[in-house]
């Protein structure tokens, strides 16, 4: 009996670890690449124009 319980939770341990992404872990990863990537043209257009006055 012992063996078979072992079973079981070697079972259930094993599927529980084995997960893919989900779609809003995949979500997440876009939206905080995006809003870095928004940031940084944000700041590059800004700097942009700022030496564009300059001249």
């Amino acid at each position: 009996m012992e063996y078979a319980k072992d079973e079981i939770f070697t079972i259930e341990y094993s599927d529980s670890k084995n997960k893919k992404f989900n779609d809003k872990d995949i979500l997440k990863l876009v939206i905080s690449i995006g809003l870095v990537f928004c940031t940084a043209n944000i700041f590059c257009i800004y700097n942009f124009f700022k030496v564009l006055s300059n001249l």
